[in-house]
């Protein structure tokens, strides 16, 4: 009896994904298009995933640490009928900035 290779009963996979990061900083605050991905399947008749949004945010000084604060609104305005995504997020980020040495 002769065996498949693994995944060999998986569907074709045909992906492309864009992910751009578009920044822009003014004085303390920065404002951007946050982490967006873009997915196009060509197997499945083009299907696509865009989302787009829009993101706010500050580097400020908490105690002795520095944190990037930012909070992103999101929507996507185009994705698959079947695709479990939202329309819509909010998105709130605190990161820990390590200091330099």
């Amino acid at each position: 009896m002769a065996t498949r290779p693994r995944g060999d009963d998986r569907p074709d996979v045909s992906e492309l994904l864009i992910q751009p990061i578009i920044n822009y900083l003014l004085g303390d605050w920065y404002f951007g298009a946050g982490d967006l991905n873009w997915s196009f399947n060509w197997e499945e008749d083009g299907e696509a995933t865009l989302p787009l949004a829009f993101q706010a945010g500050r580097i400020t000084k908490i105690g002795k640490h520095k944190y990037n604060i930012s909070i992103e609104l999101a929507r996507t305005i185009v994705r698959p009928d079947d695709a479990v995504l939202p329309k819509w997020g909010v998105r709130l980020g605190i990161v820990l900035l390590l200091p330099e040495k």
